[in-house]
C-alpha cells in the first residue's frame, strides 16, 4: 500500500461513509406540480431525463449535492451527482462522515473500475458490500481536501466539455452513413453515370431466391455440442459481429436452411422498435452458424449484389417501412413477419450500376470507419486521462500542501470528540427541579395514605 503525504491519514470505506439504498414509491405521475419532487431512476441519473415524479416524502429523498451510486445493474458502481428527487431501488445515497462531500465523491468516481468488476449475484449484478465498504480511504486535511476538490472541478469540467464534443461524433456519422445510403439507394450517387430510367421498384421477395424464414431458438446449454445458435446481438449493430452466439444440443441436418452460407442476409423480425428490421450481411465461413426465431433470413438472388440488397435494407426508407408495419400488443416486442419483410420496397439498378454503387458506398464508409475508430482512440484517451487525473489527486499530487492544515488524523479524533460530547448530552438524563421534587413528594405521601 502506498505511502501516504504528511498530514493524511487512512481509514475504510466503511468508517467514512452512511449509505441508504433507494425504494421505488407506491404512487408516480408523468405531469410535475409545485409538491412533487423528480424521480430518480437509472435513465434520469445517467441522462438526466425526468419523466416520473413523486411525492417528497414517499421514498429515499437525495439532494443536488448528494453523491448517488448505482448499485445494481451493468453499470454498478457508477457514481454522479444527485439532484432533488426520490431516489429508485437501483440507486444508493452515500454521505460523508468527516470529509468534504466533494472530495468523496470524487474519490468514488476514482473506484468504479474496481467496484464495477467485482460485483455480487449471479444473475443481475450488483455493488458487493464487502468490497466497497473494505476500500482504504485516504482523508486529506479538511483545508486540502477543499482545494483537491475546486482543482477537480476546475480539471474536469474541461475534460467533460471535450467529452460532450466527442460524444457528438457518432451521431454525426451515423446521419453521414444514412446520408450515403439514401444517395446510394435513390440514384443519386450515381447519376452522373446513369439515368434514372434505368432503376426498377421492386419487392424484396422479387429478388430473393426463396422466402424469407425464421430459424429456431431451442434453449442454450454450457456445453460444447458443436451448434452454435446466433444471439439477436449478432447482427442489432447493423452489421454482423462474431462470436455473438450460443450453444444448443440440436441435431441439424447438414442441408438445413437454418446454417448459415456466406452472403446471406440476416434481418431481425423481432426487438424494440427502434432495431426491429435490422439487417446484416453475413460473410463468413458456411456452415458454421445456425440462426434463431428472431432473425429471417434470405439469399439475394441474380438480379442483384447481395452487398446492394443489404444497403438497400439498411437504408432509412426501408428501416421506416419495418417499423411502421411492426405489430405487437403492449409489452411485447414489436415484429415484422415474412408478408412486412417480402413486400419491403427495393429501389433497384441494373447490376453494372450495382456495382459501382457498392465500391463507391465501401470508399465513403472506410472513412467513416477510420473516423470512428479516431473518435473511439480519443473517447479512450480521455477516460484514460480522468482516471489519471482522480488517481494524481489521491496521491496528494494535484495541488500543494499547506503545512498550516490541521493533520487529518487530529480532525477525526476532534470529530469523534464532538459527536461523542453531543452524544453524551443528549443521553444525560434531565435534572430533577425543586417543583417536580416537591410534586414527587407529594404524589409519594397520598399514595402513602391510600
Amino acid at each position: 500500500m502506498s505511502e501516504l503525504p504528511k498530514g493524511w491519514y487512512r481509514i475504510t470505506l466503511k468508517e467514512e461513509c452512511t449509505s441508504i439504498k433507494g425504494k421505488k414509491p407506491k404512487s408516480l405521475v408523468i405531469e410535475q406540480s409545485e409538491s412533487l419532487v423528480p424521480y430518480v431512476d437509472i435513465k434520469a441519473f445517467e441522462k438526466g431525463i425526468f419523466e416520473k415524479f413523486a411525492e417528497f416524502n414517499s421514498g429515499v429523498l437525495a439532494q443536488k449535492d448528494d453523491t448517488l451510486m448505482v448499485w445494481d445493474g451493468a453499470r454498478s458502481g457508477l457514481v454522479g451527482n444527485g439532484v432533488k428527487g426520490v431516489i429508485g431501488s437501483t440507486l444508493v445515497k452515500i454521505t460523508a462522515k468527516y470529509s468534504n462531500t466533494r472530495y468523496l465523491h470524487y474519490f468514488l468516481k476514482l473506484q468504479f473500475d474496481h467496484i464495477n468488476s467485482n460485483t455480487k449475484g449471479t444473475g443481475i449484478p450488483h455493488v458487493d458490500p464487502a468490497v466497497l465498504w473494505s476500500i482504504p480511504y485516504p482523508v486529506a486535511p479538511l483545508n486540502e481536501q477543499i482545494r483537491i476538490a475546486n482543482k477537480l472541478d476546475s480539471i474536469l469540467t474541461k475534460v467533460d466539455k471535450a467529452q460532450a464534443r466527442l460524444n457528438k461524433i457518432p451521431a454525426i456519422l451515423k446521419r453521414f452513413r444514412q446520408s450515403v445510403l439514401a444517395a446510394a439507394t435513390s440514384g443519386e450517387l450515381t447519376k452522373s453515370t446513369f439515368t434514372s430510367s434505368e432503376w426498377e421498384s421492386v419487392k424484396l421477395i422479387d429478388i430473393v431466391e426463396n422466402k424469407p424464414r425464421n430459424g429456431k431458438s431451442p434453449k442454450g446449454v454450457d456445453f460444447d455440442t458443436g451448434v452454435k445458435n446466433l444471439t439477436l446481438s449478432a447482427i442489432t449493430p447493423g452489421y454482423f459481429v462474431e462470436n455473438k452466439y450460443k450453444f444448443v444440443d440440436l441435431d441439424v441436418p447438414t442441408d438445413s436452411h437454418l446454417w448459415l452460407k456466406n452472403q446471406d442476409i440476416l434481418i431481425q423480425r423481432a426487438n424494440s422498435i427502434e432495431y426491429v428490421g435490422v439487417s446484416a450481411l453475413y460473410e463468413g465461413e458456411d456452415d458454421h452458424y445456425i440462426y434463431p426465431d428472431l432473425i429471417m433470413k434470405c439469399r439475394a438472388n441474380a438480379r442483384v449484389l447481395s452487398k446492394y440488397l443489404y444497403y438497400a435494407l439498411s437504408s432509412e426508407p426501408v428501416r421506416k417501412y419495418f417499423r411502421d408495419n411492426a405489430t405487437g400488443t403492449t409489452g411485447n416486442m414489436p415484429k415484422i413477419n415474412q408478408t412486412v419483410v417480402s413486400a419491403a420496397p427495393i429501389n433497384l439498378p441494373q447490376i453494372d450500376e450495382q456495382k459501382i454503387i457498392v465500391n463507391k458506398v465501401e470508399r465513403l464508409f472506410k472513412k467513416a470507419d477510420k473516423l470512428e475508430q479516431q473518435y473511439l482512440d480519443a473517447k479512450a484517451r480521455l477516460d484514460r486521462l480522468t482516471q489519471s487525473i482522480l488517481a494524481k489527486a489521491f496521491r496528494g499530487e494535484l495541488v500543494p500542501q499547506d503545512p498550516n492544515d490541521e493533520p487529518a488524523e487530529q480532525l477525526l479524533e476532534r470529530i469523534l470528540k464532538e459527536r461523542l460530547s453531543q452524544q453524551q448530552k443528549a443521553d444525560k438524563p434531565k435534572k430533577t427541579t425543586k417543583k417536580r421534587l416537591i410534586k414527587a413528594k407529594a404524589k409519594a405521601k397520598v399514595a402513602d395514605k391510600g
